[in-house]
């Protein structure tokens, strides 16, 4: 496997998270201390146990803070998923147990490039997904500050993306959504594959509510467009568009 580093990742470091499908480096706020996000006690601490310190980013299916993890003495990261913005209310209680099972699948998946899930925390009305605080940036952003990529460094990069999503296809597991914005580059040139939380059992039902399409369409397989069945295949065909946008754009 390829581990040569992106010889210059020239945005200033720091934890990068994409929130949904915005992909402007505007749309992402300076880090302040938030508001406490919904779930959250009146002291800021999701489930009792996570102390939200600052909001990283934002967008279409939710946010995503800093947080600390009082209980382990570590600071993680925070993922609120916004599902009453893409199901109908009689749905949503539903949708929140389709949700908690796939996440339960990706937290079991233990592999060095998968950013891991360390817990859920599914309060009324939403869920958060609480993960490993990557200090790095996107690949997205890479790209924002590069505009493109050569070949060599290109391949370097996501041969360690391929290597993350061959081992949750023989786990069962199939990511649905590998974009840009959910490749973290760290400072040393090591990948971490994000979200893995809309991931399905590829032996398994489908966990995803009947006709809810979850993704990012410009990296969307055809059959994922159209809401048929997805199996490995959909996370090679995202993966051949990532490389296409990282040596063209």
């Amino acid at each position: 496997m390829l581990t040569q580093p992106a010889p210059s990742l020239t945005t200033p470091r720091g934890p990068a998270y994409d929130a949904g499908m915005s992909s402007d480096a505007e749309d992402l706020p300076e880090l302040t201390v938030p508001d406490a996000p919904a779930g959250a006690t009146p002291a800021g601490r999701l489930g009792g146990r996570y102390e939200i310190l600052a909001r990283l980013g934002a967008g279409a299916f939710g946010e995503v803070y800093r947080a600390h993890d009082e209980l382990l003495g570590r600071d993680v990261a925070v993922k609120r998923i916004r599902l009453e913005a893409f199901v109908e209310p009689a749905q949503l209680e539903d949708v929140k147990k389709r949700f908690l099972r796939e996440a339960q699948v990706a937290a079991r998946l233990q592999h060095s490039p998968i950013v891991p899930i360390h817990d859920v925390v599914a309060p009324p009305a939403t869920s958060f997904i609480v993960m490993e605080l990557v200090e790095g940036q996107t690949l997205q952003a890479l790209l924002q500050s590069r505009r493109r990529l050569p070949l060599d460094e290109t391949t370097g990069l996501l041969s360690q993306v391929a290597a993350a999503l061959d081992h949750a296809h023989a786990s069962g597991v199939v990511h649905r959504d590998v974009k840009p914005a959910n490749i973290m580059l760290e400072a040393s040139g090591r990948v971490k594959v994000m979200d893995f939380g809309i991931a399905k059992l590829e032996t398994g039902a489908n966990l995803t509510s009947t006709g809810l399409i979850m993704g990012t369409p410009n990296y969307m397989s055809p059959e994922q467009v159209s809401g048929r069945p997805v199996d490995a295949r959909t996370d090679q065909y995202a993966i051949g568009t990532v490389l296409y946008a990282c040596v063209t754009s």
